[in-house]
């Protein structure tokens, strides 16, 4: 998947860039969503805890996929969702681009395979989780 994205430079005159989406996503990580700073978080997925949230090798705090709402342990579709996400993410180095941090101090991040696929997007056009549109706000929807 490839993300357009067109900038006007002057009345009439439209440059294009392409950039592949991991690209992007680390682009972001760089310059933040709004214009600040954001952290990266690179390393080797060690453990897929449900279908939103997993630990990388050499960070010690739980990292929550954020816009990602996946079922919990005694709801319908947990299993699906933990089973799916461990086998696109388990032993694979991801890049997450942290976007906040929730109330349980888990860092709230997306999270970009070197393939620049995106996990968050993953689980949610797999149908094993949902888009939490509360935090989201249709991001994965557009």
């Amino acid at each position: 998947m490839r993300i357009h994205i067109t900038r006007e430079i002057r009345p009439g005159a439209r440059h294009i860039l392409r950039i592949p989406v991991g690209v992007f996503g680390l682009l972001l990580g760089l310059t933040g969503m709004a214009g600040l700073a954001q952290p990266t978080i690179s390393g080797q997925v060690v453990r897929v805890v449900d279908g939103d949230s997993l630990y990388l090798q050499g960070h010690p705090v739980q990292i929550r996929l954020w816009g990602v709402d996946a079922p919990e342990r005694h709801e319908p579709g947990y299993q699906s969702a933990a089973d799916y996400l461990y086998s696109i993410a388990h032993g694979k180095r991801v890049d997450c681009l942290q976007m906040d941090e929730d109330k349980y101090g888990r860092a709230v991040a997306r999270c970009f395979l070197r393939s620049g696929d995106e996990l968050n997007r993953l689980m949610i056009v797999s149908g094993r989780a949902r888009e939490y549109k509360r935090f989201s706000h249709g991001f994965y929807s557009r």
